[in-house]
């Protein structure tokens, strides 16, 4: 089942945070610390802030999956169109849960509360490294915008 994070989700939440930066600091150990990123101030952020909407999949009461997405408005910029757009955080389904479409049910649940609040555009940034990923939005229609590119001197 889907539904919205709530406060007594931390401890489980940790747990799937850490698997995401496992698998970046196995990858990009030059970029990220080998620490849990979910502490107890962003987890208040993220259940309190207007601007971010977070949900997670839930059975038997055990935490399996979340997706995390920042709305921004771009307004009266410069050079850029006014719009409102979302942009994932991150979206994480337990190990031994993967492949099993819980990834798509919580892409498909913040496509639908994106739009119900007139979201234009989901961004998002995913390692190279990280082909399932890569394939697994592939798969949800999404495309490559733009690249991120790297030289080490």
């Amino acid at each position: 089942m889907i539904r919205a994070l709530k406060k007594d989700d931390f401890q489980q939440l940790r747990v799937l945070y850490e698997q995401i930066q496992d698998i970046h600091v196995k990858n990009r150990s030059d970029v990220y610390k080998d620490i849990n990123p979910l502490n107890h101030e962003y987890f208040q952020f993220l259940l309190s802030d207007k601007n971010t909407l977070t949900t997670v999949y839930e059975e038997d009461s055990k935490l399996i999956g979340f997706c995390v997405v920042t709305i921004k408005e771009i307004k009266d910029h410069p050079v850029m169109q006014d719009r409102k757009t979302a942009f994932m955080e991150g979206l994480c389904v337990q190990e031994n849960y993967r492949c099993q479409g819980i990834g798509k049910q919580l892409f498909e649940d913040i496509k639908g509360r994106l739009k119900e609040k007139d979201i234009s555009k989901l961004e998002l940034m995913v390692w190279n490294f990280n082909e399932s990923a890569i394939n697994f939005y592939k798969n949800e229609g999404m495309k490559t915008r733009s690249e991120i590119m790297e030289l080490s001197l």
